[in-house]
């Protein structure tokens, strides 16, 4: 009897290593983009989010190419059609936090992103009837609650901002979801789904860069710039195969969680390596988030 509760246990532990390898892989990867994203915005001036995230599935999907030719993954054959609403719902979920950005305050937006968590919890209920249990509810709102404090300060109301924001949320929601779910429905792993999502998402953002980023054409593509786009092209594949990892291997709840871990962590890198502002009441805010990711941790751990 022994043996056999070490061999399980054994057995839970390498099933749980792709996943924390994939959470911190994410976390690095997410980094790294929002600094290479940053230069790119800054001192490049090159700030087309359309045809960047076109770029990014674009390589990401000649990435997973690449991994299939090494043996990573076996090619599934999948209709089209039924990889088109997710891949419908990943280019609303880009267009619609894109305009949401323009149209709202920097702390309307930033809320949008944290209610994502509770409507992702509705969403799992109203859709498979997943229920979530009290004490982790609870997790959710310590830790959601330490976000908004550690990153919204005003909020200005625009009706039309709103609206936008509302449904950014509600379509990431399920762009977060589907991607769980249908993997269990198609019977395939991550890396399966995602290379038939990544090109046939590239290929319908692509069909709006005329719309959104015409002067995209007009660039000058100097060397940097393009060295630039390469290294935050390859974080973007980091970030897209560990998010489809954590959510197949966890849930979009799971995924939301280490989002906000994420957005903790590089305020705190801002403040401690460039010198970034960081109150009292912000550094409260962070404190609480993480007091609420380690409950929700903790108790999903147990469960």
């Amino acid at each position: 009897m022994k043996g056999d509760s070490q061999e399980l246990i054994a057995n839970k532990q390498t099933r749980l290593f792709p996943v924390w390898l994939a959470i911190a892989g994410n976390i690095v990867s997410s980094v790294g983009i929002v600094m290479t994203n940053k230069a790119l915005f800054t001192h490049h001036r090159f700030d087309y989010g359309t045809s960047l995230t076109v770029i990014h599935f674009a390589v990401t999907a000649m990435a997973l190419l690449l991994f299939r030719s090494l043996g990573l993954f076996e090619h599934r054959s999948i209709p089209m059609w039924k990889i088109l609403p997710l891949s419908l719902s990943f280019c609303g979920f880009v267009l619609l936090t894109n305009l949401s950005l323009q149209l709202n305050s920097v702390g309307l937006y930033q809320m949008a992103k944290v209610l994502t968590t509770p409507c992702v919890v509705l969403l799992q209920y109203l859709l498979h009837h997943q229920r979530v249990s009290y004490p982790i509810q609870a997790s959710l709102v310590i830790c959601c609650a330490g976000v908004v404090i550690a990153t919204v300060s005003e909020v200005h109301l625009r009706a039309l901002g709103v609206l936008v924001a509302a449904m950014a949320v509600v379509i990431t929601s399920l762009y977060q979801i589907w991607v769980g779910s249908e993997q269990r429905a198609l019977d395939v792993n991550a890396l399966q789904l995602l290379a038939h999502q990544a090109p046939l998402s590239a290929a319908l953002l692509a069909t709006l860069i005329p719309l959104f980023d015409r002067q995209v054409f007009r660039l000058h593509w100097s060397p940097s710039l393009l060295g630039m786009i390469a290294l935050s092209s390859t974080f973007a594949v980091g970030v897209n195969v560990s998010s489809f990892l954590i959510i197949g291997h966890t849930s979009a709840l799971t995924y939301n969680v280490v989002g906000h871990s994420k957005l903790c962590l590089i305020l705190l890198g801002g403040y401690v390596f460039f010198d970034g502002l960081l109150n009292l009441w912000n550094l409260f805010g962070v404190c609480l988030a993480f007091l609420g990711i380690l409950l929700y941790t903790i108790l999903r751990s147990r469960e």
